[in-house]
């Protein structure tokens, strides 16, 4: 499938298992892609920031919520910690769900051949 070099799809899906993974593996793998990466990835590489950042917010929202709610002396067994429990997982099955869906996109994505390519470019044209 990528013949043994780095094609811009394994890269891009590449972003997308490292965002998943860690907030720190995305960063090295992103940083990497600005500066060697074409447009195509920048902009791969804008979207996978955009929603490593809402997943990470969610999360420290959630850990506010648990961190306040556990100083109280009746948090453990109440509503709020199944509130807590729920949102939790809620939050990982949309954060398994998106980015799976997107590792996905990428792989079936068409990569430009450079026929395609060379029909993008424009022909000067004649005036007669």
């Amino acid at each position: 499938m990528f013949k043994g070099k780095w094609t811009e799809k394994l890269t891009n899906v590449l972003l997308w298992v490292g965002g998943y993974v860690n907030f720190i593996a995305f960063a090295l793998l992103g940083g990497y892609i600005i500066v060697k990466g074409n447009d195509n990835q920048k902009l791969t590489i804008k979207k996978v920031f955009i929603i490593v950042l809402l997943f990470l917010g969610a999360t420290a929202i959630m850990e506010l919520f648990y961190n306040f709610a556990s100083m109280s002396g009746d948090y453990y067994g109440s509503f709020a910690q199944d509130i807590y429990s729920i949102m939790t997982k809620i939050i990982n099955i949309a954060k398994i769900g998106v980015f799976a869906t997107f590792v996905v996109l990428e792989l079936i994505k068409k990569d430009k051949t450079s026929a395609e390519s060379m029909n993008n470019i424009e022909q000067p044209k004649n005036d007669v």
